[in-house]
């Protein structure tokens, strides 16, 4: 093996360079395990509100299907709080590339699809006076995630996240949607 004296500065920079892209990925990743998270989350909790509306119909709702739907609503606003805080936690991203863009966006489509549909079937059951709260709560959260993400670097993800949900019917519950200014057809 040779030695050379040019070697040593290319190392040099080579290893001062690589923490910072490492740490960069390292963000990137995060926030992409943070948001499959959620989907994950979320698809359980709205397959939990489902299974508790089958076979119910609107006549038929107890007091207790609706508290379990309400009960089931506040950890759906815990949860997606959760990801708002571990979110905001993560350092500014800056080269954050497309598709990662879009990829994360995908995610916040499918998490907002699956909680349209399901309040959509609650609103039906018990009534929107009923879950109010919960909705104002979902909304909320998920605005927050949205304008975290932006200010991490995902500069497009509301016109992205409104892009993919323009093919999504919006229903009566449309404090969710239109809460956070997502511009969806009627």
């Amino acid at each position: 093996m040779k030695f050379s004296l040019f070697a040593v500065p290319a190392f040099i920079a080579g290893a001062l360079a690589a923490p910072a892209i490492s740490q960069e990925k390292r963000q990137v990743g995060q926030v992409v395990s943070i948001v499959e998270g959620l989907v994950s989350d979320i698809t359980s909790l709205t397959g939990k509100i489902n299974a508790t509306t089958v076979g119910v119909g609107a006549a038929g709702v107890s007091a207790q299907v609706t508290v379990d739907i309400q009960d089931t609503l506040d950890t759906v606003v815990s949860t997606i709080e959760g990801v708002v805080s571990a979110t905001g936690a993560i350092s500014l991203v800056d080269n954050v590339a497309g598709e990662t863009e879009t990829y994360v966006a995908g995610l916040l489509s499918t998490v907002i699809e699956e909680l349209n549909g399901t309040l959509g079937n609650v609103e039906t059951l018990v009534g929107l006076d009923a879950i109010t709260s919960q909705v104002t709560g979902i909304t909320s959260q998920l605005g927050g995630l949205l304008n975290i993400l932006q200010g991490l670097g995902l500069q497009n993800i509301l016109s992205t996240v409104t892009g993919l949900l323009n093919i999504l019917p919006v229903g009566q519950v449309t404090g969710l949607i239109s809460g956070l200014g997502l511009p969806l057809k009627q």
